[in-house]
């Protein structure tokens, strides 16, 4: 174990870094240039493509570079297009950019915020030519893009900063986030359609800039809040806030202080759940006052309480416009960090060994990498990196060291005897690991002498597999019963097993062994000379020790397998649901439509809405998690949408319609003791002791959905009913009801007490919808134990004028 230094001043932890050597990272090119990437599947080949503005680059799928271009049809070629973005006249350019499924199609779109002047040569320009929001839907094949007007921010001097997609309201449509000079954040509210001029809100405003945002429930109400970072040029004062979100469009959203101080404006701020605790933090590089700038994450207090600031690491001069990006790098379910460190000239990898506290770092390429996107590019399970036209791929490497960088090695491993880095022999670069001693070149000490070479911890707690590769040459004694060289492993810190002992003489190449998996491991080389004699050959050495390892995470399970029926013009709502995999998910029908008048939240997986027309809809809905690479699985279903009865025509027989139509309290259920058609009714009284007697008081109600009465001229409620209660009209009180329009509940009638069976029809009150709710009370705990209230085939008829 390496012990680690931690600083404690003023409610900032400080936590020394560790470096660990990680296998070389291959860069393919892919073709493209500088501009902001994102790693989506445009075309649902089941490849993440390269996703730019002006182009998506598509993945062939074969591991190789050079994939195609493809234009997405807007961009400098749609300046002049049919919304007149932009005038040859007139510096207009593209910021904030964003992509995410906007119209629930289950293909990614584009968000995009643009520059552009208010005033050209002292005319006004017009509004959709300023500082604007677009939308680009994505055809989901090499067609152009289809191009919306979203809205303008105003009295922006400087462009859209920062645009972020999110469903705010829960609807089952993203919405559309920004901020920028204009000293607010505005929330464009999807209409549900693709369309122009979006109903939009200003849900904060500040005295400075909005210089970036990330969207995440940070207070754990799965209600989709903000965190913002703000900045004031003129003085270099920024803070980082995170709005709550009220649960309404117009209501008040709480802005809380994560932090504020003198520092650089910049929008790298990035969220996830850091400690593991179950509340999202968030990441931010910055600068700390006038020092070199860092790479924070700030812990989440758990609703309540101040947010702590850590410090990942120190890594230099500015990093304004680099935002740090939250993945699971090695898949072990800890968030890790990248970030470029402009100390080292390097982007690195910043792996999170839990906690959020002791990160270790390792070089991922000698490259300022700024606008970069991650994800499984290659379908091998682990998570990758695009970068200004290249592909960096990821080794799934834990441990590569070649020697070279001296330091490193003699800090990460423990040498113990004549163990020693030497340039005497090497297989790559002039170093390796000897046994052996540069004064005589052999290991004679004129004794019996041992050493061990031993590793730091390895997890691999989450690996499927794992191999251990090293190049070796040895020397020695050619009896196998001394010069004994063992390579060994301990699992999580148990006794040292062997993988394999050389054999006696000499010999060299690269050898491969396999790893025990499922926990920690340390590997160790080990030399002993078992006696003092003929020791005087040259050694043993290593070099290019590499562990590789295999592991996935558990991809998300649709446990929905089925849904009920729905009927036109009566409120459906089902919620589909899943295990495993990361949370949250995000919902979509990856192929075949809903029913008419029913949509997906994406969010929440809420299919709702009001049937509009009957038959019988098959889809597939996709599920996708939240780790990096995410992990999806899908599910066929079908919904059917039967004819709207007379008002109301339920016999009880379709169980599944019925409990999905009635809302039922208390003891009602639906039972086979009763009936009156079929074998089905509605029953207050409870299966296992056939009474209502639960020892005390009690009650209960079974309401209807809204049956719209608006336009009928006269309507009826029939219904059958049995029922079996105390003789005292003081108690056990069943009482018919409704409600119209939302409104209190009144009286159709009461039933007698005692006993009795039949059929009873009520007129109900017109111009407006209304609602049924059947009432039981006992009023007291006594005289329980009679059968209860049964209901059967309810009919509600309305007529109409000619």
């Amino acid at each position: 174990m390496i012990k680690k230094s931690i600083l404690l001043i003023a409610g900032l932890v400080m936590f020394g870094l560790v470096s660990v050597a990680f296998a070389n990272w291959d860069r393919i090119p892919i073709g493209g240039g500088s501009m902001k990437r994102y790693l989506f599947d445009v075309n649902n080949d089941g490849y993440v493509d390269s996703l730019t503005i002006a182009r998506w680059y598509k993945n062939p799928g074969t591991g190789a570079g050079n994939w195609q271009a493809i234009w997405t049809g807007w961009c400098e070629e749609k300046w002049n297009g049919p919304y007149q973005i932009g005038h040859p006249d007139m510096d207009k350019f593209v910021d904030g950019k964003r992509v995410g499924d906007i119209n629930g199609d289950g293909l990614p779109d584009m968000v995009v915020g643009t520059y552009g002047d208010d005033y050209l040569q002292g005319v006004p320009v017009p509004e959709h030519m300023q500082d604007s929001i677009y939308v680009a839907i994505n055809p989901g094949n090499e067609g152009e893009w289809s191009l919306f007007y979203i809205g303008t921010l105003p009295a922006s001097d400087d462009g859209v900063e920062t645009v972020a997609i999110g469903d705010m309201n829960k609807d089952g449509y993203p919405d559309i986030l920004a901020g920028g000079e204009c000293h607010k954040v505005y929330w464009f509210v999807n209409p549900g359609s693709m369309t122009d001029n979006w109903p939009h809100y200003v849900l904060y405003e500040s005295s400075r800039d909005i210089e970036g945002m990330v969207i995440r429930d940070f207070n754990n109400d799965t209600y989709l809040d903000i965190a913002i970072v703000t900045c004031s040029w003129t003085a270099l004062w920024g803070s980082v806030n995170v709005l709550i979100n009220p649960q309404a469009e117009q209501g008040n959203w709480t802005s809380i202080v994560v932090d504020e101080e003198k520092c650089s404006c910049i929008e790298s701020i990035s969220a996830g759940d850091i400690n593991g605790d179950g509340w999202n933090d968030i990441v931010f590089t910055n600068r700390q006052g006038n020092a070199s700038s860092c790479v924070f994450w700030y812990e989440n207090p758990q609703g309540a309480g101040s947010w702590t600031r850590h410090i990942i690491d120190t890594v230099g001069d500015s990093l304004e416009g680099n935002p740090p990006e939250v993945a699971d790098i090695d898949l072990d379910g800890k968030p890790d960090v990248i970030c470029y460190r402009p100390a080292s000239g390097a982007t690195y990898w910043y792996k999170n060994p839990g906690g959020g506290s002791n990160w270790s770092k390792t070089k991922i390429y000698n490259v300022f990498m700024k606008y970069y996107a991650v994800g499984d590019v290659d379908n091998d399970g682990d998570t990758d990196i695009i970068h200004n036209g290249y592909w960096y791929v990821n080794p799934t490497k834990l441990l590569d060291d070649d020697v070279e960088d001296t330091a490193w090695s003699e800090s990460y491993w423990t040498a113990h005897g004549l163990w020693h880095i030497t340039e005497r022999r090497s297989n790559s670069g002039t170093h390796s690991w000897w046994y052996g001693q540069e004064a005589t070149g052999d290991y004679d000490t004129g004794s019996t002498n041992s050493g061990s070479l031993v590793s730091q911890d390895i997890d691999l707690t989450d690996a499927t597999s794992a191999t251990l590769t090293y190049w070796t040459y040895w020397e020695t004694e050619d009896y196998p019963d001394y010069d004994k060289k063992r390579v060994e492993v301990s699992v999580n810190g148990g006794a040292w097993t062997l993988l394999e002992q050389l054999p006696a003489g000499s010999g060299s190449g690269i050898r491969t062994l396999e790893l025990p998996v499922g926990a920690p491991v340390k590997i160790r080389f080990y030399f002993d000379t078992v006696n003092k004699y003929n020791n005087s050959y040259e050694g043993w050495f290593i070099d290019d020790i590499k562990i590789e390892v295999q592991q996935v995470g558990e991809p998300p399970d649709i446990t929905t397998t089925s849904l009920p029926d729905g009927t036109v013009g009566i409120a459906y709502s089902q919620t589909l649901t899943a295990t495993g995999g990361t949370t949250p998910y995000t919902w979509s029908i990856s192929s075949g439509s809903l029913p008419a008048g029913l949509s997906l939240n994406s969010s929440t997986g809420e299919i709702s809405g009001m049937p509009t027309s009957t038959g019988t809809s098959n889809f597939t809905v996709k599920v996708v998690d939240s780790s990096l690479p995410q992990l999806s699985d899908t599910q066929p279903l079908s919904i059917r949408i039967n004819e709207a009865p007379p008002g109301l025509d339920d016999d009880v027989e379709d169980t599944a319609w019925s409990e999905s139509y009635w809302t039922a309290h208390g003891l009602w259920h639906i039972t086979k003791r009763r009936s009156n058609s079929g074998t089905h009714s509605w029953w207050y009284g409870q299966e296992a002791t056939g009474d209502y007697d639960t020892g005390s008081t009690n009650s209960g109600s079974l309401v209807s959905q809204d049956i719209d009465l608006t336009n009928a001229t006269s309507a009826t409620i029939t219904y059958w009913t049995y029922w079996k209660t105390e003789g005292d009209d003081d108690y056990d009180k069943k009482r018919v009801e409704v409600s119209v329009n939302g409104g209190a509940w009144t009286l159709l009638e009461e039933l007698p007490a005692g006993s009795w069976s039949g059929i009873r029809t009520l007129e109900l009150p017109v111009g407006a919808p209304v609602k049924i709710r059947f009432y039981f009370d006992t009023v007291d705990a006594y005289y329980n134990h009679y059968e209860g209230w049964f209901i059967d085939d309810i009919l509600v008829v309305q007529e109409y004028e000619d």
